[in-house]
């Protein structure tokens, strides 16, 4: 009963503090504005989602017995980021102050509430524990400075954060109470509550535009620290509910997008912090997928790469065997994404029998927004590979 009104607390809190700070935001410029560029959304948005996410959270942890003695010290590098993030959401920040904010909230939840990845689970040579010795907090920072910036990445299009977020929730939840974890269930439930709050909002209000409310950076990065610290919290001590390879498949998907994008990004003399459009939901939106197609299609993936995690765990399939599985989905999924064209292409295929449109009519005209859009790089690309993006002129002196 305790853990239906936590769950309650969390659901509505949320929902009411995101109904006040709606109003307020554009007064405070906490709102997004589109740009003709990444951002295609029509008007103002509110960026209120991580504010309410963390205190609607906050608001059932302190209802409920404690159960978990860490809690605070993780809350506090919790509302560091939330309050670094509302900084870059009203004004922009530069990249290296947020990964020193990123750093030292890990460090909170690394020294006050010993959350650290003190081994890899059984992938030494022998079949034994692999452990990391004195590279356990500087291993421990480097993850979870990456899961953070996974979400944040991931956070591209309405509810995908947050429906990857969920997904690996509902694993948690599952895996926790099966292995009796009481604390780690609880903590993973009330967030997922929070979030289907937040996602009411945020997809519902895609339809009716004045209740749309975005997460922001405070809400994306919150998100991926707090993920982290469960799955680590998870996946450690003589009482682990998990080896540490299966956390990493339930955030699989937004590990290997960001990981290949980043090396696409440096591959052709990038910065990996460099701003395109290159990612998954990006590609299949070029290729003509709805948001809400993207969405489902992106959502569908992730939830293979979660079962596949929970069926190894169900069945207990070694460590080394999992990593070898996902290490081969990760570089195929580097492969794709570094020959983005090739996917813009695939989908668009799908979507024009689908739709029963012309091929030419459909990829070109993508193409051309994409380069309105200032993804010129990307676009030359495309033009020089594809000749059917090409005029009958082009084509014609390109044949000749």
């Amino acid at each position: 009963m305790e853990i239906f009104w936590g769950c309650l607390i969390a659901f509505l809190s949320t929902a009411g503090i995101i109904g006040a700070l709606r109003a307020v935001a554009p007064y405070v410029g906490l709102v997004d504005n589109p740009d003709g560029l990444r951002k295609r959304h029509e008007g103002s948005v509110p960026l209120v989602g991580g504010i309410a996410i963390y205190l609607g959270f906050v608001s059932s942890m302190m209802a409920l017995t404690p159960v978990f003695e860490g809690l605070p010290w993780i809350m506090a590098g919790g509302l560091l980021l939330v309050g670094v993030g509302v900084r870059d959401d009203c004004c922009p920040i530069s990249a290296e102050r947020r990964i020193a904010t990123q750093i030292a909230a890990a460090l909170l939840a690394i020294y006050g509430a010993d959350v650290r990845l003190y081994d890899l689970g059984n992938l030494s040579v022998g079949g034994g524990v692999l452990p990391l010795g004195v590279l356990s907090v500087p291993f421990t920072v480097f993850t979870m400075v990456g899961t953070i910036n996974a979400i944040n990445l991931s956070d591209g299009i309405d509810g995908l954060a947050g429906m990857l977020t969920v997904l690996t929730l509902l694993a948690l939840i599952v895996m926790a109470s099966l292995a009796g974890r009481y604390e780690l269930f609880q903590i993973s439930i009330c967030l997922a509550s929070a979030m289907t709050a937040f996602l009411l909002f945020n997809l519902s209000g895609a339809r009716r535009r004045r209740g749309r409310v975005f997460l922001g950076d405070a809400g994306s990065t919150l998100l991926g620290y707090l993920l982290a610290c469960l799955l680590i919290a998870s996946s450690q001590g003589d009482n682990r509910v998990f080896a540490p390879i299966i956390a990493l498949w339930l955030v699989a998907l937004p590990f290997a997008d960001t990981i290949a994008v980043a090396a696409r990004r440096l591959a052709s003399g990038r910065s990996p912090f460099h701003a395109d459009r290159t990612h998954l939901h990006h590609l299949a939106l070029s290729a003509g997928l709805s948001q809400r197609q993207t969405l489902f299609l992106l959502s569908g993936m992730c939830m293979v790469y979660v079962i596949i995690g929970l069926v190894g765990w169900l069945f207990h399939v070694s460590d080394l065997a999992m990593l070898g599985l996902v290490l081969f989905f990760s570089s195929h999924n580097l492969w794709w994404t570094g020959r983005a064209w090739t996917v813009r292409r695939f989908l668009g295929r799908r979507v024009c029998r689908r739709s029963g449109k012309d091929r030419r009519q459909i990829a070109t005209s993508n193409i051309m927004r994409e380069c309105r859009r200032g993804d010129r790089r990307l676009c030359a690309d495309l033009n020089t590979r594809t000749p059917l993006l090409r005029s009958p002129t082009q084509a014609a002196g390109t044949d000749a």
